[in-house]
């Protein structure tokens, strides 16, 4: 039975409580009651030495407790009061290790907390990376299409200037063989030729310069790309550990709710 707490813990009197027990509660005649006194975490704080209930009789009734008795209600007080120790002892264990686990999961929630927000600032670099290696993979592309696309025109160009190169040089062969005043005709044609010799050889340097670019080019997709797989395996390693300490916490929550 529970005992009401006093309203008034300063009055003495108040000190004073009753519990008043069920006739079904008490023991028969032939067995023996004790009071014991019980905290609201279970533990025994005090006990009464063991006694009986005997009806009323009128006759006088001597009542004599031997020796072994006395000694048998003090060992059984003395084991009652180990056991108390013990108990209390287990519960001090108990305290001190569940203090001990609530530290070392407060500890795994910080280091998750930690882990999720480092995956999540590295999820976001990778988006944009990507999102940029995506836009400058896609600008090389167009500009190498648009340097093969020159190069063929550049290519048309040189045959042209060849065929032109070789008519004006028939033209004046027939020139020389025609008519000496055209001398000058003759001069200003070789003039040309030079120029379109000069302007064919720094067309060639010119496709030799966008090939040397467009092999940069690849070079520069080919480190992207392993910049990128290298980011992504980091990635994975960092979800894989941050599963792991959810894991482990959740464990943790487990044997902490079974304490």
């Amino acid at each position: 039975m529970w005992v009401t707490l006093p309203i008034d813990l300063n009055n003495k009197s108040a000190k004073q409580q009753e519990v008043q027990f069920k006739a079904y509660y008490l023991p028969k005649d032939d067995e023996y009651y004790q009071f014991c006194y019980v905290d609201e975490d279970g533990v025994v704080r005090g006990a009464s030495i063991p006694f009986q209930f005997r009806p009323e009789n009128e006759e006088d009734i001597l009542v004599v407790t031997t020796q072994g008795e006395v000694e048998e209600i003090e060992q059984h007080n003395k084991e009652l009061c180990k056991e108390n120790q013990e108990l209390k002892d287990s519960c001090i264990s108990l305290q001190k290790q569940n203090s001990d686990m609530q530290a070392e999961l407060q500890k795994k929630q910080e280091e998750l907390e930690t882990l999720q927000s480092i995956n999540k600032k590295l999820e976001l670099k990778v988006k944009e990376q990507k999102d940029y290696w995506e836009t400058e993979l896609l600008q090389l592309k167009e500009q190498n299409q648009k340097m093969s696309s020159e190069n063929e025109k550049m290519g048309i160009r040189v045959d042209q200037l060849q065929a032109q190169l070789s008519t004006q040089e028939k033209e004046m062969e027939k020139l020389v063989q025609g008519d000496q005043d055209k001398t000058e005709q003759l001069e200003q044609l070789k003039k040309e030729n030079d120029h379109l010799f000069l302007s064919l050889t720094e067309q060639r340097k010119d496709q030799k310069k966008l090939e040397q670019t467009v092999e940069q080019m690849k070079q520069n997709e080919t480190t992207a790309m392993k910049k990128q797989q290298e980011l992504m395996d980091e990635n994975f390693d960092l979800s894989k550990r941050l599963s792991e300490n959810e894991i482990i916490c959740n464990a943790l929550q487990r044997q902490k709710e079974r304490l």
